[in-house]
């Protein structure tokens, strides 16, 4: 799928990265070779200009496990460290590595921690806890006027 490796770069759709940057991204995200290739192919699909980042709007219009949360913007801004509103390869593929099983605990934790903490304050007061909540019910609400979710 799009993914041929030479001695020094692994190709994707748009893109090669050399095997050093491949190898720092598996350490620092708890992804396997697999998975990382298929965060590559997606960000690569995403990033249509090769700019090497993605703009949030972009994300949020094909990614459908963000486009579908309540939280969906709220997850790119705990992994836009530069506050860009734009996420780089690094910072999508920490932010992808979260949900697969091989993820320390501690980390999903830490990620669920910044997800709630609204205010990035650095604790969960009262008024994050209360507009969390408004965000899901506001999305349970959504999908209840729009026929509920199908599944396929």
């Amino acid at each position: 799928m799009g993914g041929a490796t030479s001695k020094n770069r692994v190709q994707t759709a748009n893109n090669a990265i050399t095997d050093e940057k491949m190898e720092e991204l598996k350490m620092m995200t708890s992804l396997t070779a697999a998975e990382l290739q298929r965060v590559l192919v997606i960000f690569n699909k995403l990033d249509i200009f090769q700019t090497e980042q993605v703009d949030f709007s972009e994300i949020l219009a094909h990614v459908d496990f963000i486009k579908n949360s309540p939280f969906g913007e709220r997850m790119l801004e705990v992994y836009d460290l530069d506050c860009s509103r734009k996420l780089m390869l690094k910072e999508f593929a920490m932010l992808c590595s979260i949900f697969v099983p091989s993820c320390p605990r501690e980390k999903k934790l830490k990620f669920l921690f910044d997800l709630y903490d609204l205010d990035n304050d650095g604790g969960l007061s009262t008024e994050d806890v209360f507009d969390s909540i408004k965000k899901m019910v506001s999305s349970e609400q959504t999908l209840k006027q729009h026929g509920g979710v199908k599944w396929k």
